[in-house]
């Protein structure tokens, strides 16, 4: 069993690191050093456009000079033990004030569950952030791009998600989004020093878990939205 689950996760992941350089070079108006679709070698924190993605909310990359302290892993910059990336929020942007605003609403989280979930050409349906677009829920898990159950059928349907988005599918979700973005050659639960383990755990739990009721409030309509 532990053997499936391993190499189902090893196929999403390649997958996804196809797909997350494909939709990335697409965004880039400019772009001045492509992502290579084939292999992570030449991304993370170092590489601009993954780099900001990386960047913990609680940090601003549009300093230079913060960017270099992160990038040079100065103790007062520590990026890999926050789990509030800006890949997961909405627009790419968050509050350092209010980290739960935005949080796992994502365009790009949401075409890395579609591609994995439903099918790579939901994926595409995605609107795009960097254009201004907003950030739409993701469509119903049971329906194909065009609206219609395909002839075979997907990995939601699979694994019984019966249209319905669980805390367990996103922290899926948002580990292989995150990795990817990183410069790993194959996985690792901790790579780098960023624990993917943890980063599920914190997931399940900010729904599962959360502390309060304005918190629980919160984790129910963001688990709603994601299953409209």
């Amino acid at each position: 069993l532990q053997r499936g689950a391993d190499s189902a996760r090893s196929d999403d992941l390649n997958r996804i690191r196809t797909f997350v350089a494909d939709w990335l070079n697409a965004a880039q108006r400019r772009p001045e050093i492509l992502l290579d679709p084939s292999c992570r070698k030449n991304r993370g924190i170092q590489h601009d456009v993954t780099g900001r993605l990386l960047c913990p909310a609680e940090f601003d990359w549009t300093d230079l000079v913060v960017r270099a302290k992160l990038r040079a892993c100065d103790d007062a910059f520590d990026w890999l033990s926050s789990y509030h990336a800006r890949c997961f929020y909405t627009n790419y942007k968050a509050n350092a004030d209010q980290l739960e605003s935005g949080y796992l609403m994502s365009a790009l989280l949401v075409q890395v569950f579609k591609a994995i979930f439903t099918s790579p050409s939901s994926a595409k349906g995605v609107p795009d952030e960097e254009e201004g677009n907003e950030n739409m829920p993701p469509a119903r898990l049971q329906k194909t791009a065009s609206g219609k159950r395909g002839l075979r059928r997907n990995v939601a349907s699979k694994v019984q998600l019966n249209g319905k988005v669980t805390p367990r599918s996103i922290a899926y979700a948002a580990v292989q989004l995150h990795f990817n973005l990183q410069t790993a050659a194959s996985w690792a639960s901790v790579y780098g020093g960023f624990d993917y383990q943890g980063l599920s755990n914190y997931i399940v739990d900010f729904f599962e878990d959360a502390p309060g009721l304005v918190a629980k409030k919160h984790a129910k309509e963001l688990l709603e939205w994601w299953s409209r």
